[in-house]
């Protein structure tokens, strides 16, 4: 009997090893085909950048809306939308800055600085000034010492208190010299 017992154990785990090798190939060539079609977006939100369409634009609002996209897609939808500058992506563009994912954020903070508005501006002072993350204020910082103008800086920088504050305000660039 324990013969017995010991050849159909050997048929079982042979048998559950075949199970487990199938289902890891099965996970496998689905985990590829998600990357395929994560590729194939990045690929077709890049297309549409380069088109500078403004047709693009409800498209590419509508993926960063999409709660199911992948940051690498929504930061390109954000490059993409960053050089089209349609005034219509504002909105979407102050909802992606408070994305959970950094690298978003600071895409949405570069396209804001593309479209420029006094309103944008209004936004990426506050990005500057309450983002957790130093990388998004770091771009933040960046990108007003590109577009906003002296006098705005010196009203917002009166106040101003980070602990990477010398740093934040080198990225600023010329305009943040009297602050450091």
């Amino acid at each position: 009997m324990s013969e017995f017992f010991i050849e159909n154990l050997t048929y079982l785990v042979f048998a559950l090893i075949i199970l487990f090798l199938l289902l890891f190939i099965y996970l496998i060539r689905k985990y590829i085909k998600n990357q395929r079609s994560i590729l194939k977006r990045i690929s077709a939100v890049k297309k549409l950048g380069e088109t500078v369409d403004i047709k693009a634009v409800p498209s590419l609002i509508a993926t960063l809306q999409d709660s199911k996209e992948g940051h690498e897609v929504k930061t390109n939808a954000l490059k993409t939308l960053g050089r089209i500058k349609d005034k219509s992506a504002i909105p979407a563009l102050i909802v992606a800055l408070t994305d959970h994912v950094p690298s978003v954020r600071s895409e949405a903070v570069k396209a804001l600085a593309s479209i420029h508005t006094p309103e944008t501006e209004s936004y990426l002072y506050q990005v500057l000034f309450e983002d957790p993350d130093f990388s998004v204020r770091a771009s933040a910082a960046e990108a007003l010492g590109m577009i906003a103008d002296d006098q705005n800086i010196t009203k917002a920088m009166k106040n101003f208190r980070d602990p990477y504050s010398i740093e934040l305000l080198e990225k600023m660039g010329k305009k943040a010299i009297p602050f450091i």
